[in-house]
């Protein structure tokens, strides 16, 4: 029975690639340039490991998913939703920007200046801004923009296979004990839900949602919102590293674990298992550099 399911996963993954072939060329190009990069770091078992475990998280969801009545997202209007997407993670963009690039110390701004990026970050970063838009001016419920708790169960395995791919290719990459010494139980579980998971799984089910709806297709939605959100990180990974290229495969290399939680977001109709699995990403699979 299992085995048929995965052929029928499988037949289904072959046929979206050949449905979507412009995404699946994409993909193909992102997954060989970080083969590529990791060959030169030495890291190739690493990252074929990554890539395999995402794959094989993406079968299981699939198999999930086909056992669950499908459904499609609503949207009423994609020209002015998708204007206010985009516009937010512009906003987004240039407040992470200014936050790790331009300003390096946050104690040299003035108490006015720390009130105003401290309200835009609330806005567009966490992003109360949207929510607004789409719950008060668009008239979506929260259900709607797939703010439930329906298939978080799904979550378990899927960070069941990262984590023990971590401990068993990469345990230098573990991130628990580091993260639990800077920050405590508390402070290590608001970072990763409240400031990370909850607002990003949020935005990029709207971004892929409404990409989706205006390309009239939707593996190039769920790519684009994917590599938009990896962006976004670019200017952290800058002020990390402070070496561009460094900074731009580090992006690339978070991509596929971010079409992970897109694809379990589209699959599911609900962010509750990308935000559980988002939530607890401190196996640091994903970091290849």
């Amino acid at each position: 029975m299992i085995a048929g399911r995965i052929q029928g996963c499988l037949a289904s993954l072959t046929s979206q690639v050949t449905r979507y072939r412009a995404t699946a060329i994409i993909l193909a190009l992102l997954c060989s340039a970080i083969i590529g990069d990791a060959i030169r770091t030495r890291q190739r078992a690493h990252a074929l490991a990554y890539l395999s475990a995402m794959l094989l998280c993406a079968i299981i969801v699939d198999m999930i998913a086909a056992t669950r009545p499908r459904a499609a997202w609503v949207v009423n209007d994609k020209a002015h939703e998708t204007r206010a997407i985009v516009f937010s993670l512009a906003m987004t963009v240039a407040l992470s920007t200014l936050r790790f690039v331009v300003i390096a110390d946050m104690r040299h701004l003035n108490p006015f200046m720390r009130v105003a990026l401290f309200v835009l970050v609330l806005l567009f970063v966490y992003p109360l801004f949207l929510l607004a838009y789409f719950i008060w001016r668009q008239r979506y419920s929260p259900r709607q923009l797939g703010l439930r708790v329906s298939a978080a169960w799904v979550a378990l395995p899927v960070i069941a296979i990262i984590g023990v791919t971590t401990c068993l290719v990469a345990p230098q990459k573990l991130q628990f004990r580091e993260v639990y010494e800077q920050s405590g139980v508390l402070s290590m579980l608001f970072l990763g839900f409240v400031t990370a998971a909850l607002p990003e799984e949020f935005v990029r089910v709207l971004a892929q949602s409404r990409f989706s709806a205006v390309f009239a297709n939707k593996g190039l939605g769920w790519l684009a919102a994917s590599v938009l959100w990896a962006v976004i990180h670019i200017p952290n990974f800058y002020s990390r590293s402070g070496s561009l290229f460094a900074a731009t495969m580090s992006t690339i290399g978070i991509v596929p674990i971010g079409l992970l939680w897109g694809y379990m977001s589209e699959r599911l109709k609900s962010i509750a298992p990308s935000v559980l699995t988002h939530g607890t990403n401190l196996w640091g699979l994903q970091n290849l550099l």
